[in-house]
């Protein structure tokens, strides 16, 4: 029993007398205190609980009493956490360093906090100290709570878990299986009239389900709107001693006696535990798969059903837990150093000029169009604001057939100059590889900003005859205070940068805007397709291509891949202009030839 409870005197200092402290000492004024704090200003609010909860947990005072003082504080707290978060919650990465010591502190109270509810346990269990056994669960529900609120924070920033964290969770909860406590319904802190009951093994539950969705791989602010969503689907899932085969591929491990999350199932992994056991999700994936189907039945025009569930985030978890993977390519260290570009924009214009420098300028630029007011269905190119900047030199002001204005402006004109984004590759630390992508670190001197599903382009050092292998971002890290790491999966060795004009409803070419025509991938039976934004384009839409003076048409058949920052598609041809190379024709499926040479 001493082993199983050593956790419990971990960061516990020695206790001070109680009348050390108006805390300890006169048990009313804390909420009186609590009514007199300047909550408008968040700095001196935050410093002063801070303060005040170490002070608690130093105190000697009777744990019932300790436990009414924290719970006073908690709904405090709470509201803290929610200020800090708006400095540092769905930011991209990475984190100016006063940011980065924001999350840092608000992790730092929810541990203060979670330390406090442990002391009320070592109280009662290392010392003997008298205690309720609904008071006990309720100081072990909140003390797991706010361990999970400092890993969520964590994950929110894309840091690594702090150590020993996971190993208090775990213990915690085996203390309570051990007292029969795991199930006893305990009320949340708020809504006295209508309160919110929960109990020790469904907050245990539901960090191991963040967990095991690997938050690493979410998209910025994802981690917590799924923490929030995920807590009314905790019953669905189970804790398990052994299972069934047809159940493995739903289910994690869980390692009590080691200091970390659950893992994908395998059984060589679970054999490394003496005292594991598995969660098991397949009734919550079934679960959560109804509710979808259900709002799909809804239909645009019928009566809006009661739903509880978030539709975005639902789908989100589904795809979390079902596109998981195991490693399936061998890791190899590697020590080099590469070329980065992050962002679709920016590869755009790199591989661009590479290829020929303002060869596409007339294309690549913003065009702010003027709509044709006299009903004329026909567009070329609509004039632009920024042509009469650009120049200067035109003679008159003119109008031709389509009603274009020309406007004229001689050479002494004073000229607005046109600002444009310097775009370059940073280099960064290629830190391993394998057959699928790479792990790269970033240069703690980078600007670049970045987050999960961003398109990258990755090039070894001084190698400018090499192609731009381009990937997506499939996880971060925080690797060190400056430095990220990012898990990239490979997409495609080389690109061609185009323009694509997407057709509206009206049969209209909407502006040019940046995409990359992809070569096919023989080996995976792929073949070629297109990155472009994200909004307007979308399965069946047609679609104009151009490459300097090169067009065709195309229709986007298939949807690949969406990462809320690009979308891939597959595409058929429909047409060609004149100066296009002939290729085959778009009922065989298959245009290599036509666009390895646009």
């Amino acid at each position: 029993m001493e082993e199983e409870t050593d956790f419990l005197n971990e960061g516990i200092s020695e206790l001070l007398p109680a009348n050390t402290s108006k805390f300890g000492s006169n048990p009313k004024y804390l909420s009186e205190w609590l009514n007199g704090l300047p909550l408008t200003n968040l700095g001196i609010t935050t410093q002063t609980v801070f303060n005040a909860i170490k002070e608690i947990n130093q105190l000697d005072i009777k744990p019932e009493h300790r436990l009414e003082l924290l719970e006073q504080l908690y709904e405090t707290t709470e509201f803290i956490l929610t200020g800090l978060r708006k400095h540092y919650y769905k930011k991209q990465l990475p984190l100016v360093e006063k940011t980065r010591d924001i999350a840092q502190l608000a992790i730092t109270l929810l541990k203060t906090i979670a330390q406090g509810y442990k002391v009320i346990i070592y109280q009662h269990i290392i010392l003997g100290k008298k205690l309720g056994k609904k008071q006990l669960a309720i100081a072990i529900q909140r003390a797991i709570h706010f361990f999970s609120c400092c890993t969520v924070e964590g994950y929110i920033i894309y840091n690594n878990d702090k150590p020993g964290i996971w190993l208090q969770i775990h213990q915690l909860h085996q203390l309570a299986s051990e007292k029969n406590l795991q199930l006893l319904e305990i009320p949340e802190p708020g809504n006295e009239k209508k309160p919110v009951k929960t109990n020790i093994t469904s907050s245990y539950k539901r960090i191991l389900l963040i967990a095991a969705m690997d938050p690493y791989r979410l998209n910025i602010g994802e981690v917590l709107e799924i923490f929030d969503e995920i807590k009314q689907w905790t019953q669905k899932c189970g804790l398990a001693g052994n299972i069934s085969p047809e159940y493995k591929s739903n289910s994690f491990i869980v390692r009590p006696d080691m200091d970390a999350p659950p893992i994908i199932y395998n059984s060589k992994m679970a054999k490394q535990s003496e005292s594991f056991f598995i969660l098991v999700t397949k009734e919550l994936t079934q679960s959560l798969e109804s509710e979808l189907k259900k709002l799909v039945r809804k239909g645009l025009f019928r009566k809006k059903e009661n739903s509880s569930i978030n539709r975005k985030i639902t789908s989100r978890i589904l795809g979390a837990f079902g596109v998981i993977p195991k490693r399936a390519h061998k890791r190899t260290r590697i020590d080099k150093q590469v070329n980065t570009i992050i962002g679709l924009t920016s590869i755009h214009k790199i591989i661009s000029d590479e290829i020929a420098p303002d060869s596409n300028d007339n294309n690549n630029r913003a065009t702010f169009a003027v709509r044709d007011l006299h009903g004329s269905r026909t567009r070329s190119r609509a004039r632009d604001v920024w042509d009469s900047a650009l120049t200067g030199k035109e003679k008159k002001a003119t109008f031709d057939g389509r009603h274009s204005l020309t406007i004229s402006m001689d050479d002494s004109t004073p000229q607005i100059p046109v600002k444009t984004k310097v775009v370059t590759a940073e280099t960064w630390k290629l830190r391993d590889i394998s057959s699928g992508g790479y792990c790269i670190l970033s240069d703690e001197k980078s600007a670049a900003k970045s987050q999960v599903g961003d398109l990258i382009a990755i090039r070894e050092i001084n190698s400018h005859d090499s192609p731009w292998q381009a990937g997506v971002i499939r996880w971060l890290k925080q690797h060190s205070r400056k430095t990220i790491a990012f898990g990239v999966q490979v997409l495609f060795p080389s690109g061609t940068p185009v323009i694509t004009k997407i057709k509206d409803k009206d049969g209209i070419y909407l502006n040019g805007e940046k995409s990359i025509l992809l070569p096919a991938v023989k080996s995976s039976n792929l073949g070629s397709t297109i990155i472009t934004p994200t909004l307007n384009y979308r399965v069946g839409s047609e679609v104009k291509i151009i490459n300097g003076h090169k067009i065709a048409c195309v229709v986007l058949t298939k949807l690949n891949m969406s990462t809320g920052n690009f979308c891939q598609f597959e595409y058929v041809a429909t047409s060609k202009e004149e100066n296009l190379p002939i290729g085959k024709n778009s009922e065989e499926m298959d245009f290599d030839k036509v666009w390895n040479s646009i």
